[in-house]
Protein backbone atom coordinates (compact mmCIF):
# COMPACT_ATOMS: atom_id res chain seq x y z
CA UNK A 1 0.00 0.00 0.00
CA UNK A 2 1.17 3.42 -1.07
CA UNK A 3 0.97 6.75 0.29
CA UNK A 4 -1.85 7.17 -1.72
CA UNK A 5 -3.57 4.30 -0.32
CA UNK A 6 -3.34 2.12 -3.58
CA UNK A 7 -2.49 -1.21 -3.19
CA UNK A 8 0.70 -2.01 -4.95
CA UNK A 9 1.71 -5.56 -6.86
CA UNK A 10 5.34 -5.26 -6.78
CA UNK A 11 6.21 -8.77 -5.52
CA UNK A 12 9.87 -9.77 -4.36
CA UNK A 13 10.05 -12.24 -7.32
CA UNK A 14 9.45 -10.06 -9.95
CA UNK A 15 11.91 -8.21 -12.09
CA UNK A 16 9.09 -5.58 -13.52
CA UNK A 17 7.99 -2.44 -12.10
CA UNK A 18 5.50 -2.06 -9.59
CA UNK A 19 1.03 -2.11 -11.07
CA UNK A 20 -0.96 -0.18 -9.23
CA UNK A 21 -3.61 -1.67 -7.88
CA UNK A 22 -6.88 -0.01 -7.22
CA UNK A 23 -8.14 -0.73 -3.48
CA UNK A 24 -11.23 -2.63 -3.35
CA UNK A 25 -14.37 -0.08 -3.40
CA UNK A 26 -17.81 -0.40 -3.42
CA UNK A 27 -17.98 -0.10 -7.86
CA UNK A 28 -16.23 -3.51 -7.43
CA UNK A 29 -18.54 -4.32 -5.52
CA UNK A 30 -21.70 -3.15 -7.61
CA UNK A 31 -19.75 -4.78 -10.77
CA UNK A 32 -19.35 -8.74 -9.13
CA UNK A 33 -23.28 -7.75 -8.38
CA UNK A 34 -23.95 -6.63 -11.97
CA UNK A 35 -21.90 -10.36 -12.78
CA UNK A 36 -23.39 -12.17 -10.58
CA UNK A 37 -26.83 -11.39 -12.07
CA UNK A 38 -26.02 -11.68 -15.31
CA UNK A 39 -24.78 -15.13 -14.79
CA UNK A 40 -27.95 -16.12 -12.27
CA UNK A 41 -30.62 -14.96 -15.02
CA UNK A 42 -28.57 -17.21 -17.70
CA UNK A 43 -28.15 -20.39 -15.55
CA UNK A 44 -31.97 -19.84 -14.73
CA UNK A 45 -33.23 -19.54 -18.22
CA UNK A 46 -31.42 -22.79 -19.09
CA UNK A 47 -33.09 -24.58 -16.15
CA UNK A 48 -36.63 -23.59 -16.92
CA UNK A 49 -35.56 -24.94 -20.39
CA UNK A 50 -34.58 -28.00 -19.63
CA UNK A 51 -37.62 -28.11 -17.38
CA UNK A 52 -36.68 -28.52 -13.70
CA UNK A 53 -36.61 -30.95 -11.06
CA UNK A 54 -39.32 -30.80 -7.76
CA UNK A 55 -37.73 -32.62 -5.92
CA UNK A 56 -34.52 -33.08 -3.39
CA UNK A 57 -32.31 -33.79 -6.04
CA UNK A 58 -33.47 -30.40 -7.69
CA UNK A 59 -33.18 -28.15 -4.77
CA UNK A 60 -29.60 -29.02 -4.61
CA UNK A 61 -29.07 -28.14 -8.71
CA UNK A 62 -30.65 -24.62 -7.42
CA UNK A 63 -28.71 -24.00 -4.78
CA UNK A 64 -25.75 -24.97 -6.30
CA UNK A 65 -26.65 -23.28 -9.41
CA UNK A 66 -26.68 -19.87 -6.63
CA UNK A 67 -23.58 -20.42 -5.50
CA UNK A 68 -21.79 -20.91 -8.68
CA UNK A 69 -23.64 -17.39 -10.08
CA UNK A 70 -22.02 -15.60 -7.42
CA UNK A 71 -18.66 -17.50 -7.57
CA UNK A 72 -18.99 -16.69 -11.45
CA UNK A 73 -19.94 -13.00 -10.93
CA UNK A 74 -16.68 -12.42 -8.61
CA UNK A 75 -14.60 -14.28 -11.19
CA UNK A 76 -15.76 -12.07 -14.25
CA UNK A 77 -15.50 -8.97 -12.13
CA UNK A 78 -12.25 -9.86 -10.74
CA UNK A 79 -11.01 -10.69 -14.83
CA UNK A 80 -12.46 -7.18 -15.64
CA UNK A 81 -10.79 -4.88 -13.29
CA UNK A 82 -7.57 -6.86 -13.62
CA UNK A 83 -7.58 -6.31 -17.35
CA UNK A 84 -8.63 -2.62 -16.98
CA UNK A 85 -5.93 -1.63 -14.66
CA UNK A 86 -2.97 -3.85 -16.36
CA UNK A 87 -4.37 -1.76 -19.77
CA UNK A 88 -3.68 1.74 -18.28
CA UNK A 89 -0.79 0.83 -15.93
CA UNK A 90 1.30 -1.33 -19.00
CA UNK A 91 3.09 -4.32 -18.33
CA UNK A 92 3.18 -6.95 -16.00
CA UNK A 93 -0.03 -7.82 -16.60
CA UNK A 94 -0.25 -10.84 -14.77
CA UNK A 95 2.51 -10.53 -11.99
CA UNK A 96 1.05 -12.85 -9.44
CA UNK A 97 -0.53 -16.30 -9.20
CA UNK A 98 -3.76 -15.56 -8.34
CA UNK A 99 -3.42 -13.44 -11.70
CA UNK A 100 -3.48 -16.11 -14.14
CA UNK A 101 -6.17 -18.41 -12.08
CA UNK A 102 -8.50 -15.59 -11.88
CA UNK A 103 -7.62 -15.01 -15.73
CA UNK A 104 -7.70 -18.80 -16.69
CA UNK A 105 -11.09 -19.08 -15.24
CA UNK A 106 -12.63 -16.31 -16.69
CA UNK A 107 -11.63 -17.46 -20.56
CA UNK A 108 -12.98 -21.05 -19.00
CA UNK A 109 -16.44 -19.59 -18.22
CA UNK A 110 -16.26 -17.57 -21.45
CA UNK A 111 -15.97 -20.56 -23.51
CA UNK A 112 -19.21 -21.93 -22.40
CA UNK A 113 -20.94 -18.85 -22.90
CA UNK A 114 -21.92 -19.26 -26.65
CA UNK A 115 -22.91 -22.50 -26.16
CA UNK A 116 -25.56 -22.05 -23.38
CA UNK A 117 -26.59 -18.53 -25.36
CA UNK A 118 -26.91 -20.99 -28.65
CA UNK A 119 -28.34 -23.99 -26.55
CA UNK A 120 -31.22 -21.33 -25.17
CA UNK A 121 -31.88 -19.89 -28.28
CA UNK A 122 -31.73 -23.10 -30.70
CA UNK A 123 -32.73 -26.21 -29.58
CA UNK A 124 -31.55 -27.53 -26.62
CA UNK A 125 -32.08 -31.09 -27.06
CA UNK A 126 -30.66 -31.31 -30.42
CA UNK A 127 -27.42 -29.66 -29.67
CA UNK A 128 -26.96 -30.55 -26.32
CA UNK A 129 -24.55 -33.45 -26.63
CA UNK A 130 -22.65 -31.90 -29.63
CA UNK A 131 -21.95 -28.41 -27.94
CA UNK A 132 -21.01 -30.42 -24.73
CA UNK A 133 -18.43 -32.04 -25.75
CA UNK A 134 -16.56 -29.44 -28.35
CA UNK A 135 -16.98 -27.00 -25.38
CA UNK A 136 -15.42 -29.89 -23.10
CA UNK A 137 -12.88 -30.37 -25.65
CA UNK A 138 -12.02 -26.65 -26.07
CA UNK A 139 -11.77 -26.27 -22.32
CA UNK A 140 -9.43 -28.94 -21.88
CA UNK A 141 -6.75 -28.15 -24.75
CA UNK A 142 -6.93 -24.35 -23.20
CA UNK A 143 -6.16 -25.09 -19.57
CA UNK A 144 -2.95 -27.16 -19.86
CA UNK A 145 -1.16 -24.63 -22.27
CA UNK A 146 -2.59 -21.97 -20.33
CA UNK A 147 -1.29 -23.38 -16.64
CA UNK A 148 1.39 -24.26 -18.42
CA UNK A 149 2.07 -20.69 -19.61
CA UNK A 150 1.91 -19.35 -15.85
CA UNK A 151 4.34 -22.08 -14.54
CA UNK A 152 7.19 -20.69 -16.74
CA UNK A 153 6.06 -17.21 -15.89
CA UNK A 154 6.30 -17.78 -12.21
CA UNK A 155 9.66 -16.70 -9.90
CA UNK A 156 9.11 -18.76 -7.57
CA UNK A 157 9.70 -22.57 -7.57
CA UNK A 158 6.34 -23.60 -5.04
CA UNK A 159 4.00 -21.69 -7.42
CA UNK A 160 6.10 -23.13 -10.92
CA UNK A 161 5.64 -26.50 -9.77
CA UNK A 162 1.82 -26.11 -8.55
CA UNK A 163 0.84 -24.79 -12.31
CA UNK A 164 2.97 -27.54 -14.02
CA UNK A 165 0.83 -29.88 -12.04
CA UNK A 166 -2.36 -28.32 -12.90
CA UNK A 167 -1.56 -28.52 -16.07
CA UNK A 168 -1.14 -32.37 -16.12
CA UNK A 169 -3.57 -32.69 -13.83
CA UNK A 170 -6.37 -31.03 -16.57
CA UNK A 171 -4.79 -32.80 -19.54
CA UNK A 172 -5.76 -35.62 -17.65
CA UNK A 173 -9.11 -34.94 -17.23
CA UNK A 174 -9.18 -33.67 -20.98
CA UNK A 175 -7.56 -37.20 -21.94
CA UNK A 176 -10.40 -39.33 -19.80
CA UNK A 177 -13.11 -36.98 -21.34
CA UNK A 178 -12.30 -37.98 -24.87
CA UNK A 179 -11.75 -41.80 -24.57
CA UNK A 180 -14.74 -41.96 -22.65
CA UNK A 181 -16.49 -39.97 -25.68
CA UNK A 182 -14.62 -42.95 -27.92
CA UNK A 183 -15.65 -45.26 -25.68
CA UNK A 184 -19.29 -45.05 -26.73
CA UNK A 185 -18.83 -46.84 -30.12
CA UNK A 186 -16.37 -49.85 -29.19
CA UNK A 187 -17.92 -53.26 -28.80
CA UNK A 188 -16.46 -53.33 -25.02
CA UNK A 189 -17.87 -50.25 -23.70
CA UNK A 190 -18.44 -51.76 -20.06
CA UNK A 191 -15.02 -52.91 -19.84
CA UNK A 192 -13.50 -49.64 -21.36
CA UNK A 193 -15.62 -47.09 -19.36
CA UNK A 194 -14.48 -48.88 -16.10
CA UNK A 195 -10.45 -47.63 -16.16
CA UNK A 196 -12.12 -44.29 -17.70
CA UNK A 197 -13.74 -43.46 -14.81
CA UNK A 198 -11.37 -44.60 -12.31
CA UNK A 199 -8.54 -42.29 -14.01
CA UNK A 200 -11.86 -39.26 -14.20
CA UNK A 201 -11.86 -39.82 -10.57
CA UNK A 202 -8.30 -39.54 -9.88
CA UNK A 203 -7.77 -36.60 -11.32
CA UNK A 204 -10.97 -35.02 -10.46
CA UNK A 205 -9.36 -35.67 -6.64
CA UNK A 206 -6.51 -34.61 -8.11
CA UNK A 207 -7.75 -31.17 -8.72
CA UNK A 208 -9.68 -30.74 -5.44
CA UNK A 209 -6.54 -31.50 -3.09
CA UNK A 210 -4.38 -28.83 -5.39
CA UNK A 211 -7.19 -26.11 -4.82
CA UNK A 212 -5.92 -26.89 -0.97
CA UNK A 213 -2.37 -26.90 -1.02
CA UNK A 214 -3.11 -23.70 -3.89
CA UNK A 215 -4.83 -22.34 -0.53
CA UNK A 216 -2.41 -23.52 1.92
CA UNK A 217 0.78 -21.73 -0.25
CA UNK A 218 -1.19 -18.40 -0.38
CA UNK A 219 -1.69 -18.86 3.40
CA UNK A 220 1.92 -19.72 4.11
CA UNK A 221 3.18 -16.76 2.20
CA UNK A 222 1.29 -14.53 3.71
CA UNK A 223 2.44 -15.50 7.21
CA UNK A 224 6.19 -15.29 5.71
CA UNK A 225 4.82 -11.21 5.43
CA UNK A 226 4.62 -11.66 0.97
CA UNK A 227 1.90 -9.28 0.46
CA UNK A 228 -0.29 -10.13 -2.05
CA UNK A 229 -3.62 -7.79 -4.08
CA UNK A 230 -7.26 -8.59 -3.81
CA UNK A 231 -6.92 -9.41 -7.36
CA UNK A 232 -5.04 -12.20 -6.46
CA UNK A 233 -6.80 -13.41 -3.27
CA UNK A 234 -10.17 -12.88 -5.92
CA UNK A 235 -8.43 -15.88 -8.22
CA UNK A 236 -7.33 -18.02 -5.34
CA UNK A 237 -10.56 -17.77 -3.52
CA UNK A 238 -12.44 -18.39 -6.12
CA UNK A 239 -10.78 -21.24 -7.64
CA UNK A 240 -11.17 -23.05 -4.02
CA UNK A 241 -15.17 -22.24 -4.26
CA UNK A 242 -15.91 -23.75 -7.79
CA UNK A 243 -14.29 -26.73 -6.46
CA UNK A 244 -15.91 -26.69 -3.43
CA UNK A 245 -19.33 -26.22 -4.87
CA UNK A 246 -18.79 -28.93 -7.31
CA UNK A 247 -17.71 -31.10 -4.36
CA UNK A 248 -20.84 -30.37 -2.55
CA UNK A 249 -22.78 -30.68 -5.97
CA UNK A 250 -21.30 -33.76 -6.57
CA UNK A 251 -21.58 -35.28 -3.10
CA UNK A 252 -25.63 -33.74 -3.02
CA UNK A 253 -26.37 -35.82 -6.01
CA UNK A 254 -25.36 -39.34 -4.44
CA UNK A 255 -27.47 -38.77 -1.92
CA UNK A 256 -30.62 -37.63 -3.54
CA UNK A 257 -31.24 -38.18 -6.93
Amino acid sequence: MDEHGVASDRHADSPFAPVRTPRISIKHLMLWTLCSAVILTLGRALTVYQGGSPNAYGAIQGASSAINGVITGAIFAGAIVLVFTRVRSGPPMLSQPGHWILLILAVQYLIYLPVIAWMLLVNYFKMFESSITFVYCSIFVFLPIAYTLAARSQHTRRWRVLFFVLAVVTLAQGLSFVAMMWSFDLPGFRASMSWITVSAEVSAWGSRLLAVVILATSFVELAAGDRRDWLHWTGIVTFVAITVAALLWTMGSWFFR
